[in-house]
């Protein structure tokens, strides 16, 4: 997860934008209790 986050540092055009929607992500999982979206499930064009 952290090298996803060093990543969306470094190439996109709005990289706090990115970061933030990938942790919106990663929170919402968590509050719903949605055990499958792991790492592995996750993945940036």
């Amino acid at each position: 997860m952290s090298k996803m986050f060093r990543l969306l540092q470094l190439y996109p055009a709005s990289p706090l934008e990115d970061q933030l929607q990938l942790w919106v992500i990663c929170i919402f999982n968590y509050l719903i209790g949605n055990t499958n979206n792991h790492i592995k499930n996750l993945s940036l064009l």
